[in-house]
């Protein structure tokens, strides 16, 4: 609407702000006409929270307001620096409301309602600044979407003419309808939204797109941090309403309901109470995925007799959640009660660094970041006393222990041998075992470096993962991890003999509780057996404790712990690899059905004729197969693949075949079929003493295909040449990392191959020289990342970050010399992030692929 200069009224000797108009504005005498009438009544609102006009200049032709000054930063300023804390944006939100009531007493509307249009004073007031205009300045259009009135209509009346930023219309405002206050308490609701989870409810690369969103995308109340109250919730409900006639009609409710929130109000608490037989509580983490669970405490006789049929009576409350936590720490379990089942700690995402630790004590409600703690730190344990915390330090790779009133962290041991932490625990005598991909570690209670205990099966294990050791320190409980939960064996090392012995079939995430029983976790529920500790055997079947516990990791990982006394502490959810539905989505994050049912995808890959999408199912545990479909004809004709489990996959050049792995076919190889059902699966080679092979990427030519497969404590890249001809062939180790190499991606080109690698200790992209290995360059930042792949012509490369599934691309040039820009955004994750994180010590599944566009 114009520039603003800052000024001195030299007669009233003050500062003012003052808004030069554009010159087409002054060359219209009808709008200068209504917009001084506008004017004046703008001019007759005196309210504090709304910024004053003090007068229409005329000089030269050149027409100027002189406005209040206003010191301090926008409202958008202050959410671009992340997310309003609760009480801080309620404050806020309360005044904006009593501006926006004395303005529509008086039959004013806003119309611009905007982060940009609100500024934030240093003494705490707010201002709501240009109350009105776009109604006294009809604009005439804006390129920046972000910071002016938008107009997409010539028309000189309100009806079919489209005001106010597109990112904050109502819907009626947006399909070019005449607004009233409603449209107001639409844009408050959004701006409220927006300062509660720190980014914008509707967004995209044009007006269009956002006015589309505006009028049809499913509204995001899932991304409200958990502790926002159950009122404020549903003021935003009211608030968010798309018909107007059932929203909010009066913005002096939300007031009250605001000042109902901020007084704390009895039934508007976090904590809710739900009576139970045993007196003692389970608590809920309200999380915007799934539902963080924390605090559980269950009595013994309930849940461990085993004889009793009927479940256990429970009494819940729910933690508020500090407004900086995000969900997604990639590294399994995330989540540890004290022995006396008095505090609870757990990882959360945190930016910019990952992860950090949060605690809670159980009698109280504050939920506060573990000084000592705070950024890249992951896998939370107890020791024996519960004075301290064991945690990862993900950069420095190192294992340490911080008091839990927090303080200076003390380094335990160096973890560059071991691999990526996968769950620890605290022996009675002090030392610590430490699940990896490789195998189980110790470290001594004086500290040093890590002594290994076990060594996985390359032929049929992944990882020796999640260790709990017994009371008597004479054996470690742990999960040999061969799949998901339905697949993997808890198992028990005899730290006496060495000796390991299977204990149960279908399970993972083994804790023993007293006086004699394993907890463990299987499909998204708990299960118990009997054992004996001294013996180190199981005395009886499973017998379910628990439903709706959290499993990530392709399922391998189980969201619970479990305290001394029979306190437990889980997260709630369903499976990572439950029913999923396949869209489209676009580079502006816009998504369209593909047009199949939802179903058990696992993995999906586009024929380079972009005619055909091959989708496996079933998830990693197999069951679904591999299926293929036509893109203009979405019916999926299974491939037959009989005892084997694809695993990885990618077409062939001509879109005629299909080359995949397996996981837990025994011989693992590399297999061949024909996309249209018919024939056999043919072997093409086989890869020895390997648990899983996945076939992740081909030559340009298309006359080999790239593989990856474990090796010793890490990844093996190898080459197989096709052919037309039957029969297995010889195939070609290239590269093998340590920390990792999978989810491949080979350059357009062929001299470059990209993956994702623990080599930090967390996952991240990195690209390196091929088939020649060395000069290898990190992709991703800080935040990490999984699941890449390069564009069609190898200018980009795109992949999931982690923690919040955002889809990232980076601008590379390999030729004549290395050049990499920034990671950037090219949309948020809006329901489509990927079905779980990587999985332990393998190449897990992408579950996103290039479409025909693309290439354009």
């Amino acid at each position: 609407m114009g520039e603003v200069y800052r000024a001195h009224d030299t007669k009233l000797d003050r500062d003012v702000a003052i808004k030069v108009l554009p010159a087409e504005f002054a060359a219209s005498h009808d709008r200068v006409a209504r917009f001084e009438r506008e004017a004046r009544t703008l001019a007759s609102l005196n309210h504090p929270n709304i910024g004053a006009i003090h007068g229409l200049e005329d000089s030269g032709g050149t027409k100027a307001l002189v406005l209040e000054l206003v010191e301090g930063p926008t409202l958008a300023d202050r959410i671009g620096q992340g997310a309003v804390p609760l009480d801080q944006a309620l404050s806020i939100a309360r005044q904006i409301t009593d501006a926006l009531e004395a303005a529509h007493e008086t039959g004013v509307i806003h119309r611009d309602l905007k982060p940009a249009n609100i500024k934030l004073r240093p003494d705490g007031t707010v201002k709501v600044l240009d109350f009105g205009l776009a109604k006294a300045y009809e604009a005439a259009g804006s390129r920046d979407q972000t910071l002016s009135p938008t107009l997409t209509s010539p028309a000189q009346t309100m009806q079919g003419v489209i005001l106010g930023t597109a990112a904050y219309m109502s819907p009626e405002q947006a399909g070019g309808e005449e607004v009233d206050q409603r449209s107001d308490i639409w844009a408050f609701g959004v701006v409220l939204h927006e300062m509660l989870t720190g980014r914008r409810l509707f967004d995209g690369s044009s007006v269009a797109h956002v006015l589309a969103r505006v009028l049809e995308r499913e509204l995001d109340f899932a991304a409200l941090p958990a502790a926002t109250p159950p009122s404020i919730r549903r003021l935003l409900r009211r608030c968010l309403e798309r018909d107007r006639r059932k929203r909010l009609h009066h913005i002096a409710d939300a007031r009250v309901e605001i000042d109902e929130a901020l007084s704390g109000t009895p039934g508007e608490a976090a904590t809710t109470l739900a009576a139970g037989a045993s007196g003692r509580g389970i608590g809920t983490f309200a999380w915007p995925v799934g539902a963080l669970v924390v605090g559980a405490v269950i009595s013994g006789a309930a849940v461990w007799s085993m004889t009793r049929p009927e479940p256990p009576m429970l009494a819940q409350f729910e933690i508020t959640t500090p407004e900086q936590a995000r969900p997604g720490s990639p590294i399994m379990d995330d989540v540890a009660i004290s022995p006396d089942g008095q505090v609870i700690v757990y990882a959360s995402g945190t930016a910019p660094g990952g992860t950090g630790l949060y605690l809670r004590q159980v009698d109280q409600l504050a939920v506060t970041a573990l000084r000592g703690a705070e950024i890249a730190a992951t896998n939370p344990f107890f020791s024996p006393d519960a004075r301290q915390v064991g945690f990862v330090d993900v950069p420095a790779r190192a294992l340490k222990a911080v008091s839990v009133l927090g303080g200076p962290a003390s380094t335990l041991a160096s973890l560059s041998d071991t691999g990526a932490p996968l769950g620890a625990d605290w022996g009675p005598d002090g030392s610590v075992v430490i699940g990896s991909p490789g195998g189980l570690w110790m470290v001594p209670a004086t500290g040093g470096s890590p002594e290994r205990l076990t060594t996985r099966d390359q032929s049929s294990e992944l990882a020796h993962a999640w260790p709990d050791v017994l009371p008597d320190g004479n054996g470690v409980l742990f999960t040999s991890v061969t799949g998901t939960t339905d697949s993997s064996v808890i198992a028990v090392l005899s730290l006496e003999s060495g000796e390991i012995t299977q204990l149960v079939s279908g399970g993972s995430h083994p804790r023993y509780v007293p006086p004699g029983f394993i907890v463990y976790g299987s499909g998204g529920s708990l299960r118990a057996v009997r054992f004996d500790p001294d013996r180190l055997t199981v005395r009886s079947g499973p017998v379910p404790v628990l439903e709706g516990v959290a499993t990530e990791n392709q399922g391998a990982g189980v969201m619970f712990a479990l305290a001394d006394n029979g306190s437990l502490v889980y997260r709630t959810g369903a499976s990572a690899s439950g029913q999923s539905t396949l869209v489209w989505v676009d580079r502006d994050g816009i998504e369209e059905p593909f047009g199949l049912a939802p179903r058990d995808y696992f993995q999906v890959f586009v024929s380079p004729d972009g005619s055909r999408v091959a989708a496996a199912m079933g998830g990693q545990a197999g069951g679904g197969g591999l299926w293929v479909t036509d893109i203009d004809r979405p019916v999926l004709t299974p491939i037959p693949t009989g005892e084997i489990t694809p695993f990885g996959q990618l077409w062939t050049t001509d879109s005629r075949r299909l080359v995949f792995g397996t996981v837990r076919t025994t011989p693992a190889g590399v297999f061949r079929a024909l996309a249209d059902g018919t024939g056999q699966v043919e072997r093409l080679t086989t890869v020895e003493d390997s648990a899983w092979v996945s076939v992740e990427g081909r030559t340009p030519d298309g006359g080999a295909v790239v593989f990856t497969h474990p090796a010793q404590g890490g990844t093996r890249i190898g080459m197989l040449a096709m052919g037309e001809g039957g029969g297995e062939r010889e195939w070609q180790p290239l590269i093998e990392r340590a920390g990792g190499a999978s989810m491949l991606s080979v350059a357009p080109q062929g001299d470059w191959i990209a993956y994702q690698s623990l080599a930090t200790g967390q996952y991240g992209v990195y690209i390196e020289r091929f088939p020649e290995s060395g000069d290898r360059r990190q992709i991703s930042d800080e935040r990490g990342g999984w699941a890449r792949l390069w564009s069609v012509d190898g200018s980009e490369l795109y992949y999931r970050r982690l923690g919040d599934g955002a889809m990232m691309a980076v601008s590379i040039q390999t030729s004549p010399t290395v050049t990499i820009e920034p990671p950037r955004v090219l949309f948020e994750s809006q329901g489509y992030i990927p079905l779980g994180t990587p999985a332990p010590g393998q190449g897990a599944a992408r579950q996103w692929d290039l479409g025909p566009e693309v290439a354009s």
